[in-house]
């Protein structure tokens, strides 16, 4: 209450009795608390207390709005009621007069009175104007609390442990920003439950909710499918779907991608607590939402089960931990033998419920920690943490045997199931979370071969399955990024060091994204699409894409090819089109081969030089020096530029022999019209013993990253 009585400004009040009223000795106001605020200093202020002690009894029990009384010395107390826009009382005003300045006549004390009643309603209104706007300020509080859940809810914060985690967050938020004792999600098809509790107040009594909110209000919301909000008893909507549950609540359905309702959004208060509005069910709506958003991302659509993405997640976590704290996990590869054979026969709709079917019966035997996923549309994976690989083994053979025994019908028709099973460990030996899931898929592999209906563990001792598998696996991913457009084309500068040229010249890198957004080096994919012959594929991406983001331009690139490139049947072709397709001028495009590419096909790399050159483009010879006779065939090749291995390049400050070998293919290339560049230049110190040789052009981490040349582009033009 003392709160209350300070949201006014007593001083204007004080200032009005003075004026209004003559012979004023003493003037206070308290608070029901007790707590005094003086505003005069006079002698009879420090007694005012113990003489309102005397009268306080008095006062308490009478029900005048001003009390007042003459005490033995002749002087006037009146004592003013302060209350609050519901008529509660606040405080009270005190004011000590002089008898000799008031005449005792009643239609003086009367005048004294009304002039108090008076500033007492004044006082009133103030402390009803400010009660408003200080409900106004929480209220605009309680919204922007409200918006900050909406708007700044991140599930990105929670994402360590895939969807369940990032489920788990927004629960937590709906009851911290909502101000509610519980808050619960509930997906059937997921196998999810969350409860949220309040950490202070009552707590909702979970047995009576849990039951209810799985049997009624998710039945309720599948048939109406939309949010509900239930306040006071007696309402229609109680008796319908929750009329047992002694609660105010809001539930909102959580829809899947095709529009079905798959779960129930629920924040509960107790009855005492103030009601529901309609910007609540509001709100919650756009969280179910969300929830809906994080259940198409995260989980699998026909199974419930997480997805690829979810599980990459996990795993990613999974390795660390081994890695850091030496767990030992295990990782289970489930592949349906004959899904196939049963489309054909019976239908899609058939294969999709063998999959359900499949699915329902691996969730029903791992533990409640361990994830399952759908990778694929016969394919799942269980990561089972915190699990030895001979527990691993049992399960696995546990799933295969109850797959076996159970028979699959469909349409009056049954049919023999069987799976094959691969098995690996993820121990802190295990590289990374790709190592781990090529570990598998080969013993799957491997199982499979066997004659299906079988199980394989994978031993560290099968390098040459794990590497075939894993080059396999990523011609799949290169031409699932080319079908998808996931290459990103990055650039890094190649700076001029003799002197300054008008447009800045950059060599084109390039990387993958994969199939989560995260990039991946060409360290990892080229081996693979170099040992399959997808080069071509990919420098027919690289140089079309590149000239079209270089449209209006005035940029020099230069553009890398590959040996299978050179030889490809069409890929001259290809080039001449591009460089004549008008979008930049040729002259602002190079190419790069190695040397040890260009021995191999020195026929045909002699054709392709002398094409883009009479066409007006450049071409480099990149890596120079480590071929087997480097300078017998230079002076027949008709290029531009030679790169300097950075092997020699890195080394230059500290080696003798590589000094004396960027010096002499720097003279080599001088000699007959080249100019030099330098690669791998790490350093200043480099940098400098570079230019004082007389080199052309340096690149490297010490004179500029590699970037997005969309960043690029962007930012210098």
């Amino acid at each position: 209450m003392s709160s209350i009585l300070k949201t006014i400004n007593l001083g204007n009040y004080f200032r009005l009795v003075n004026e209004l009223l003559p012979g004023v000795m003493a003037l206070s106001a308290r608070d029901v608390n007790g707590q005094f605020f003086h505003d005069n200093d006079s002698s009879k202020s420090s007694n005012l207390e113990s003489v309102y002690a005397t009268v306080i009894e008095d006062v308490q029990s009478s029900e005048q709005e001003v009390f007042h009384q003459i005490l033995s010395d002749g002087d006037l107390l009146y004592i003013v009621q302060l209350k609050d826009l519901h008529g509660s009382l606040v405080g009270r005003l005190i004011v000590l007069l002089n008898s000799l300045d008031i005449s005792g006549d009643a239609s003086s004390l009367q005048s004294v009175e009304s002039s108090l009643l008076t500033i007492a309603e004044l006082a009133q209104h103030e402390i009803e104007l400010n009660t408003e706007l200080n409900m106004m300020s929480e209220e605009l509080t309680e919204r922007y609390e409200e918006l900050n859940l909406v708007y700044d809810y991140d599930p990105s914060k929670a994402l360590g442990n895939g969807g369940e985690a990032s489920l788990e967050y927004l629960v937590k938020s709906c009851t911290n920003f909502l101000n509610v004792a519980m808050s619960a999600l509930i997906l059937p098809d997921q196998n999810i439950a969350i409860y949220d509790y309040a950490k202070v107040g009552e707590r909702v009594d979970p047995s009576i909710i849990i039951p209810s909110l799985n049997d009624e209000i998710y039945n309720w919301l599948q048939d109406k499918q939309q949010t509900i909000v239930i306040n006071g008893f007696g309402e229609k909507i109680r008796e319908e779907c929750c009329d047992s549950l002694p609660y105010k609540l809001v539930a909102a359905p959580v829809f899947s991608g095709d529009n079905h309702v798959i779960g129930a959004l629920v924040i509960l208060k107790q009855q005492k607590e103030i009601d529901f509005t309609n910007s609540d069910k509001n709100l919650l709506d756009v969280m179910s939402k969300k929830v809906s958003n994080i259940v198409i991302e995260c989980f699998d659509q026909l199974t419930g089960l997480n997805n690829a993405g979810s599980l990459q997640t996990k795993l990613d976590i999974a390795v660390q931990q081994s890695q850091l704290k030496g767990l030992s996990h295990a990782l289970v590869y489930i592949d349906i033998d004959k899904l196939q054979v049963i489309n054909d026969m019976s239908g899609r709709q058939a294969g999709d419920e063998l999959i359900r079917h499949v699915s329902g019966i691996i969730r029903h035997l791992v533990r409640n920690r361990d994830s399952v996923a759908r990778l694929a549309s016969d394919k799942f994976v269980v990561l089972l943490e915190d699990c030895p690989l001979r527990i691993a083994v049992d399960l696995a053979q546990k799933i295969r045997a109850e797959i076996k025994a159970r028979e699959f019908q469909w349409d009056l028709k049954s049919y023999d199931i069987s799976v094959s099973i691969g098995i690996a460990p993820i121990s802190p030996k295990t590289e990374s979370a790709s190592a781990a899931l090529s570990a598998v898929e080969g013993a799957r592999d491997a199982a499979k071969e066997r004659g299906r209906n079988q199980l394989k563990v994978f031993e560290q001792d099968d390098v040459d399955l794990l590497l075939r598998h894993d080059e396999m696996r990523w011609v799949s991913r290169i031409q699932g990024a080319l079908r998808e457009d996931r290459f990103v084309i990055y650039a890094q500068l190649i700076k001029p060091f003799q002197k300054e040229e008008p447009y800045p010249h950059y060599e084109i890198l390039l990387r993958m994204r994969d199939e989560v957004g995260k990039i991946v080096q060409p360290n990892d994919f080229l081996p693979a699409a170099e040992h399959y012959s997808l080069m071509p594929d990919i420098d027919r991406w690289v140089i079309e894409n590149t000239i079209d983001m270089l449209a209006e331009n005035p940029s020099h690139v230069s553009i890398n090819l590959s040996g299978q490139s050179l030889c490809n049947e069409g890929f001259l072709e290809f080039v001449v089109a591009q460089l004549q397709r008008g979008v930049v001028h040729p002259g602002q495009v190079s190419f790069e081969v190695t040397e040890t590419a260009t021995i191999a096909n020195l026929n045909e790399a002699k054709l392709l030089i002398s094409a883009i050159k009479t066409l007006g483009s450049t071409f480099s010879l990149d890596d120079f020096g480590t071929g087997l006779s480097s300078f017998s065939y230079l002076k027949n090749m008709d290029v531009d530029y030679l790169k300097i291995d950075g092997s020699f390049v890195r080394e230059i400050i500290s080696d003798a022999v590589s000094e004396v070998m960027v010096k002499a293919i720097h003279e080599v290339g001088k000699a007959i019209g080249l100019k030099t560049i330098a690669e791998f230049v790490e350093n200043d110190v480099i940098k400098d013993k570079l230019v004082s040789m007389g080199i052309d052009y340096g690149q490297g981490y010490g004179l500029g990253k590699p970037e997005p040349l969309t960043d690029i582009l962007k930012r210098d033009f």
